[in-house]
């Protein structure tokens, strides 16, 4: 497990910022061209509307929790972190 240090180092970095970001617009790029599911729409379009990087910021303390991202740090994959960013967007919602 990766020390709070090395995950508060990883999350406030521009290089995995930037990646939770793009895992973010992707995501909400996914959820908006779904139908008949109006509750996961209305936040895609409210969470786009505010402006992915926000969405970005907030919640990449979170997505640097997952075990995964603690284990690979700065070298997770974009798929490890898409994952990460998904499961933790769903969680809160209740999705």
């Amino acid at each position: 497990m990766a020390t709070y240090t090395e995950i508060g180092t990883l999350y406030r970095g521009n290089a995995f910022l930037l990646k939770v970001e793009v895992a973010v617009l992707k995501y909400l790029e996914y959820i908006l061209s779904e139908e008949n599911h109006t509750k996961r729409w209305n936040w895609a379009v409210q969470a786009a509307q505010s402006g992915p990087s926000t969405l970005a910021a907030r919640i990449a303390p979170n997505v640097a929790w997952d075990t995964v991202i603690q284990a690979h740090l700065g070298a997770s994959t974009d798929a490890e972190v898409q994952a990460a960013v998904e499961s933790w967007i769903n969680r809160l919602l209740q999705f």
